[in-house]
């Protein structure tokens, strides 16, 4: 839906509020047998890119390839990611009404 024919409907893709454009549009994939849909975030304020999974299948092997464990730290005025191992940490600050990695 970044780009394509559904493009050019982008306002009914992007009401931060009103779903039902989205909900309409999954079920239409759904029922042709599509497993993501690709989109523009409603709320990043650059737009970057999203997938929604619609089916789990593209998850499933015979075995796992990688596991990771996250925990989130909510803080006053934002939040820390911690993935244990191997180590990492990032780091989101509250701006406005949104949250973003620093």
């Amino acid at each position: 839906m970044i780009d394509g024919p559904l493009s050019a409907q982008a306002v009914k893709w992007t009401d931060p509020d009103d779903y039902t454009a989205c909900l309409e549009l999954t079920d239409r994939a759904r029922g042709i047998g599509a497993g993501l849909i690709r989109y523009a975030s409603v709320r990043h304020p650059e737009g970057l890119a999203n997938v929604a999974v619609l089916d789990c299948a593209g998850f499933a092997g015979a075995a796992p390839e990688e596991r990771q464990t996250w925990k989130i730290v909510l803080r006053d005025r934002g939040a820390v990611v911690v993935r244990e191992f191997p180590y990492a940490a990032r780091e989101m600050k509250v701006e406005g009404a949104r949250l973003g990695f620093v």
